[in-house]
């Protein structure tokens, strides 16, 4: 039975998102705990990506913020036939299936080159209720959690260059990369 996002699956960093300035760069990557993107590995994009966050410009901040809080849209854009395309295709989730979603770290992680006490908010992922379920607000889609992605250890050296963990700070390559790394 295949899903092709039928029911618009939400992917949130949470309050990570909502706090700093990273975003999905893929829906559905094929390398699991990878440590450099390869636009070629994902098979499926975000809304618009091509217009906000261009594949072969991995982590390039271009100065845009959106920032729902509970009551606000969680998406940028509305959605319409050009959201996606063959090159920026919508991804489909099949039951079963580990999803990988990456994101450029943006400086936001815990390790060795950087220091112990850099919070991890948290990753969840969310849902809609049905096909129509496109656009809404941060309040409607956290009445389905599909999943806690948990947080990383925070304030504990031992445990911050031990890959992988939990949540956001999920980056292998973090201290080669600080700023452009994929979580």
């Amino acid at each position: 039975m295949i899903s092709s996002i039928s029911f618009a699956i939400v992917t949130l960093c949470v309050i990570g998102y909502v706090q700093s300035h990273s975003w999905i760069a893929c829906s559905d990557y094929t390398e699991k705990n990878g440590g450099n993107w390869d636009p070629n590995r994902c098979r499926g994009f975000p809304r618009d990506s091509r217009n906000y966050a261009p594949k072969n410009s991995f982590g390039l901040d271009r100065g845009f913020d959106h920032k729902p809080g509970n009551g606000g849209d969680v998406c940028k854009t509305r959605y319409s036939a050009s959201s996606y395309s063959s090159e920026y295709p919508k991804a489909i989730y099949y039951p079963g299936q580990q999803v990988v979603i990456v994101h450029p770290m943006k400086n936001h992680g815990a390790d060795r080159c950087t220091n112990a006490h850099i919070p991890d908010f948290g990753n969840a992922i969310y849902r809609g209720v049905n096909a129509m379920d496109r656009s809404g607000t941060l309040a409607h889609f956290k009445a389905n959690l599909v999943s806690d992605l948990g947080r990383s250890p925070v304030g504990q050296p031992s445990l911050m260059s031990i890959y992988p963990k939990p949540g956001y700070q999920n980056a292998p390559n973090f201290c080669d990369d600080t700023d452009k790394s994929m979580g």
